[in-house]
């Protein structure tokens, strides 16, 4: 997938920061004539407010390294009712915080304010039913906002970017070297572990016989399917993935280990443990995946591993996809 790449970012106070990725994605998102995709004030800022403080209150709401370069709109004494008019997948930064009248009709009006933390979004109609990402609003994770309409958007709650850092896996084997035989039920115990519950349950389990072939071990009633995979070998982990879900997420909250964020066909580095692992003792935390080629120039999303937040993996090759710290 092929994207333009961006040499600005604007900020539209009060709304965010709306980073779009263009291409053939574009298509896939739903658009109306009445409204934006994400149904926020029309205005650029309060009319009459000064520039100062627009500019103050536009900056904080992206991160240092976007805001820095970024394109700065407000609004004039007479105000400023141009309404945007997205109609392709991008990035919405929130750090500053928002308030909502609900997470599910964009057409509320009159219901209480609801005070939302910071947060970043993902302006793509994510569907909850082929995710398996909550619609309920919370104040960590991630959640679907609006779902089931033409404003669908993806909510994760804190910060983009965390903390740089290493953890080395030892003793792990190249992903060709012979492995053990597993029961069907340490394969079962191992799959479940790799995705939320309210997945799980209903979840279709695979994993291999005695000879190595791939296996059915349970069967499922909804969207997903679970594998244990094989934690002796770097880059097998166990994981939960989507069937019918565009883009793709895939689950691994019991960890993976990887050699390289950067490079796909890396065969020799020192295995990075990402996420809890058995030969491990440190807890980085779960994770878990868009598997969409977003671009860190036109997203403001880091490429660097970190703990928590978010980061770009393998990005601008043909396997990138977003990592996502933590558990949905």
């Amino acid at each position: 997938m092929k994207f333009v790449r961006w040499n600005s970012f604007i900020i539209i106070l009060l709304a965010g920061l709306l980073l779009c990725q263009r291409g053939p994605v574009g298509a896939q998102m739903q658009q109306t004539d009445d409204h934006s995709y994400m149904d926020t004030d029309e205005s650029g800022g309060a009319a009459g407010e000064p520039a100062e403080v627009q500019m103050a209150r536009a900056i904080a709401a992206g991160p240092r390294h976007v805001t820095d370069s970024a394109r700065i709109v407000g609004a004039d004494a007479q105000g400023n009712k141009a309404k945007p008019t997205n109609a392709e997948p991008g990035i919405i930064y929130m750090l500053a915080g928002a308030t909502q009248r609900s997470v599910s009709d964009p057409s509320d009006k009159t219901s209480p304010p609801i005070t939302i933390g910071p947060h970043w979004m993902i302006m793509w109609p994510f569907d909850p039913k082929t995710t398996g990402l909550s619609a309920t609003g919370k104040d960590t994770g991630a959640y679907i906002m609006l779902a089931g309409t033409p404003y669908a958007h993806l909510h994760i709650m804190g910060q983009p970017a965390g903390t740089p850092m290493e953890h080395v896996a030892v003793d792990m084997l190249d992903e060709g070297g012979p492995g053990s035989v597993e029961s069907t039920e340490i394969q079962m115990a191992r799959a479940i572990a790799a995705g939320p519950k309210e997945i799980t349950d209903q979840a279709r389990i695979m994993g291999t016989d005695a000879q190595g072939n791939r296996i059915v071990l349970r069967e499922g009633n909804n969207d997903f399917i679970c594998q244990p995979g094989k934690p002796q070998f770097v880059a097998q982990p166990a994981s939960c993935y989507t069937v019918n879900s565009k883009p793709r997420i895939t689950y691994m909250l019991a960890g993976a280990t990887q050699r390289s964020i950067s490079d796909p066909d890396d065969k020799t580095s020192t295995p990075l443990a990402i996420g809890p692992h058995w030969m491990t003792p440190l807890a980085i935390g779960p994770h878990w995946m868009i598997m969409m080629p977003f671009d860190p120039k036109t997203t403001g999303l880091p490429v660097t591993y970190s703990d928590t937040g978010a980061y770009i993996m393998w990005a601008g090759t043909r396997s990138a996809h977003l990592h996502i710290m933590g558990r949905p």
